[in-house]
């Protein structure tokens, strides 16, 4: 998996979130504009792991590596905090629940 930065991440979502709501998987500069005036590294950092393309004309697409890219990134978050946090809070319920039954059963 490609590791790209916080701000690239989020810049990311930006344009998925502005391709899901044209018709046209080209992004004009006209929509784009205050995220580039604030971001214009994270986008050479997306256009450096061709996670995004831009053409002569300045119109930015996400490509398909950058869609599967943020849905992957997504699941990994998903399993990291499943597996770091979830379980082990249900591990450590468990145990104190089968521990507080043993003492009340047969240390009354």
């Amino acid at each position: 998996m490609i590791i790209i930065s916080r701000k690239a991440r989020k810049l990311l979502k930006s344009l998925l979130d502005i391709r899901k709501s044209q018709e046209s998987p080209r992004i004009k500069p006209e929509q784009y504009e205050k995220l580039i005036d604030k971001q214009g590294e994270p986008l050479g950092e997306l256009i450096h792991h061709e996670l995004v393309v831009q053409d002569i004309g300045h119109d930015i697409a996400v490509t398909d590596e950058g869609i599967y890219f943020y849905q992957a990134y997504k699941e990994h978050n998903k399993f990291i905090w499943l597996t770091s946090f979830w379980f082990p809070l249900a591990v450590a319920f468990a145990t104190t629940v089968i521990t507080l039954i043993v003492n009340f059963l047969f240390f009354k």
